[in-house]
């Protein structure tokens, strides 16, 4: 997971826009045409490339907001995180079983006959937890601009509120390519878990250093001018 999240952070922030942004777009449209070539073929592609793609998606923001909310505020500010820990893995788990349905699966394929007050049970049951998902990922964003904005005034300054940073994680993931400068900045400025992305390569001077024959002919060029002028050499 930390080789994971460093990978992450070293993304430029057109990189990680590229892959939030364009990969769920070009692999729905692989998606359609495999849909497409499967009506001739009479057959089904078992796992939904689409939703892969947002699952991946998905787990990239968690990641992103994980790095901040846990390990940098555990080895920088010290905040109680433990709502946001219960709050992530309701979400982690809300994301895993949306794609575990969306699998071709035999199970699905079965008939299940079931009593209407648990089929009212269940829907009281999944209401409850779609709040639940909801209010864990409303907290998670406040959670992670409250870490990010903490580390912005007491550090490098880059917003003095939360607001900012709420709307940029809120609007996931359009703004987390916009924030992704500003974390590495920080992380390098205050050399944190050895991240380093400066690009700038300082040059240093070649020492010079004359090779064997060229002074062997330089020897040859003074005793030439010696025996013409043997004081020219001397101190006057």
């Amino acid at each position: 997971m930390v080789k994971v999240t460093k990978w992450l952070m070293n993304l430029s922030p057109l990189q990680i826009g590229l892959i939030l942004l364009l990969m769920p777009f070009l692999v729905g449209i692989v998606n359609g045409l495999i849909s497409f070539i499967s009506i001739f073929l009479d057959a089904e592609f078992p796992i939904p490339l689409f939703r892969l793609a947002i699952l991946i998606v998905h787990m990239i923001f968690m990641l992103w907001i994980w790095f901040f909310s846990v390990t940098i505020n555990r080895k920088v500010l010290k905040i109680n995180n433990t709502l946001f820990k219960i709050g992530f893995f309701i979400l982690l788990l809300y994301r895993l079983l949306e794609f575990i349905s969306q699998l071709n699966l035999d199970i699905y394929k079965k008939g299940w006959y079931l009593d209407n007050n648990i089929i009212s049970l269940i829907d009281i049951l999944m209401s409850i937890y779609t709040l639940l998902v909801l209010a864990s990922y409303i907290y998670l964003t406040i959670f992670t601009a409250k870490i990010i904005t903490k580390l912005s005034i007491e550090k490098v300054k880059l917003f003095t509120i939360e607001i900012p940073h709420f709307l940029l994680i809120f609007t996931f993931p359009i703004g987390i390519p916009l924030l992704q400068t500003h974390v590495q900045n920080y992380l390098e400025k205050h050399e944190l878990f050895g991240f380093y992305f400066s690009k700038k390569v300082i040059l240093k001077k070649a020492k010079y250093e004359p090779t064997k024959e060229i002074e062997e002919k330089i020897k040859e060029q003074k005793n030439e001018i010696n025996k013409e002028d043997p004081n020219r050499f001397m101190p006057k």
